[in-house]
C-alpha cells in the first residue's frame, strides 16, 4: 500500500505541476513515459545491475564524489527500499497519463472563475479539480491497487524475494508453493485469496464512486 499511496500522490502533484507550466515544460511529457515502454522484467533487469555493489552505476558515481558504494540489494532493509522505488518509478507515469488527462477535461471557464473569485491554487484544486476528477483518481487508486497486488515479476529479477525473505511477496509464495516445493494446493489457496481481496477492493472502489456521483 505505501507504492500505491506514493505514486498516486506523486503522480498527481506531478500532473497538476506539468498542467500550470505546459508551456514551458511541454517536452517533459515523452521523458515520464519512458518507463511505461518497458517491461516489468527488464525494469528488474536493469536496476539490479544499477544498484550492483562492485559494478553498479550509483556506487560507482558515490565513489567518484569519495563515497562508499553500498551494498543495496543485500541488506534486508534497503532491498524492500529499493523495491517500493522502483515500483514508484515504474508506476508513477501511468497516475500522470490518466489524471493529466482528467485535467485537460476540466473546461478553462471553471479555473478562470475560481481565480476571479480570489482562490488559490490549493483552494482550487480541494474544491474544483479533486471533486470532479473524482472518478478519475477512483480508476487510478483501483489500477494501482490491482497492479501492487499483482507485484512478482520485478521482485523476482531484482532480489528473488531475498535477502532471506524480506522482499517476498504474496504472489511470490505462491509461485514457490508451486513450483518449487509442488504444493499446488497451497498455491491455489494464496491464488484464490489474492483473488478474493481483489475483488473486495473493486467493489469497495465502485461503491465509493457511486456515492460520490450521489453526493454530486
Amino acid at each position: 500500500m505505501a507504492t500505491v499511496a506514493s505514486s498516486i500522490a506523486l503522480g498527481v502533484i506531478v500532473a497538476m505541476l506539468l498542467d500550470r507550466n505546459l508551456g514551458r515544460f511541454g517536452w517533459v511529457k515523452p521523458l515520464y513515459l519512458v518507463p511505461m515502454v518497458v517491461t516489468p522484467v527488464v525494469v528488474g533487469i536493469q536496476w539490479r545491475f544499477l544498484l550492483n555493489s562492485q559494478f553498479g552505476v550509483l556506487s560507482w558515481l558515490l565513489q567518484q564524489v569519495g563515497l562508499p558504494g553500498g551494498d543495496w540489494l543485500t541488506q534486508p532493509a534497503g532491498a524492500m527500499f529499493w523495491v517500493i522505488v522502483v515500483d514508484i518509478w515504474y508506476y508513477t507515469p501511468y497516475v500522470i497519463l490518466l489524471f493529466g488527462a482528467g485535467l485537460e477535461s476540466i473546461p478553462a471557464d471553471i479555473r478562470d472563475a475560481a481565480k476571479v473569485d480570489g482562490a488559490s491554487a490549493w483552494q482550487t484544486a480541494r474544491w474544483v479539480i479533486f471533486p470532479m476528477l473524482r472518478q478519475v483518481l477512483g480508476v487510478i487508486l483501483l489500477i494501482r491497487t490491482i497492479g501492487g497486488l499483482r507485484a512478482f515479476d520485478t521482485i523476482v529479477v531484482m532480489t528473488d524475494g531475498g535477502p532471506g525473505r524480506s522482499t517476498e511477496v504474496v504472489n511470490l509464495l505462491a509461485y514457490r508453493y508451486g513450483l518449487n516445493y509442488f504444493d499446488v494446493g497451497k498455491a491455489s489457496a494464496i491464488g484464490w485469496m489474492m483473488l478474493l481481496v481483489a475483488v473486495v477492493l473493486t467493489v469497495v472502489y465502485i461503491r465509493w464512486l457511486r456515492v460520490g456521483e450521489a453526493a454530486a
